[in-house]
C-alpha cells in the first residue's frame, strides 16, 4: 500500500493491531467458555450415571438386606449419615398395599397411605411405584416431580423401585435421586 502521508499508514496499521488484538481477546474469552459448556454437558451426564448406578446397587443390597434380616434392617436404613441415609439420599420401603414403613427424612410419616401419592404436578404416583416394583424383573424406574427433603421447589425426581420377599411380606424398596432444574 502507498500513502501520500506516514502516519497515516501507521495509524492505519495501529489500528489493525488493535482490532486484532481485541479480536483475539474476544477468542481467548468465549472459546474456553464453549469449551466448559461441553466438558459442564459430560459432566452432569457423568454424575447422573454415576448416580443411576448408586441408586441401583442401594436398593438392591437394601433388598438383599431385609430379605436376609427382615424387618431388623429397617433400622439400619434409618440410622442417619450411613450407607442407607445420608444428605438428600435415603432408601424407603412400602409394603404391596401402601404403606409407607421405613421413611427416613420423616419418621413420623410412616404409617401414611401412600397409594393415593401425587407428584407436585397432579400426576398419581404411588400406585405406579407398587406396579412397576412387583411386575419389573430386577426392578425399575419412575420419574415425577417432586421436591428434595427439606426444600420447597420441585426437582425432577428419578426413583428405582424393587420387591423385597421377607416371612411370606412382601415389600416395595426404592431409593430416589434429583435433578435441579
Amino acid at each position: 500500500m502507498f500513502y501520500n502521508n506516514p502516519d497515516e499508514g501507521i495509524n492505519k496499521v495501529k489500528s489493525n493491531h488493535i482490532i486484532s488484538c481485541f479480536f483475539i481477546i474476544f477468542l481467548l474469552l468465549t472459546v474456553p467458555g464453549c469449551l466448559n459448556d461441553k466438558d459442564q454437558e459430560e459432566k452432569i451426564g457423568s454424575e447422573l450415571m454415576s448416580d443411576k448406578e448408586h441408586v441401583i446397587i442401594l436398593v438392591n443390597d437394601a433388598v438383599d438386606l431385609i430379605e436376609e434380616n427382615k424387618e431388623a434392617a429397617f433400622s439400619q436404613f434409618r440410622e442417619p449419615n450411613s450407607k442407607w441415609f445420608h444428605d438428600d439420599f435415603f432408601v424407603f420401603v412400602w409394603t404391596i398395599d401402601g404403606v409407607q414403613v421405613v421413611y427416613p427424612p420423616d419418621f413420623r410419616k410412616e404409617g401414611q397411605d401412600m397409594n393415593e401419592f401425587e407428584d407436585t404436578k397432579g400426576n398419581q404416583i404411588g400406585k405406579r411405584i407398587i406396579d412397576i416394583a412387583l411386575n419389573a424383573s430386577g426392578g425399575d424406574w419412575v420419574s415425577y416431580e417432586w421436591p428434595k427433603p427439606g426444600e420447597l421447589n420441585p426437582s425432577r425426581s428419578y426413583t428405582f423401585v424393587q420387591k423385597a420377599e421377607s416371612n411370606g411380606q412382601i415389600y416395595v424398596v426404592g431409593s430416589t435421586f434429583y435433578i435441579e432444574y
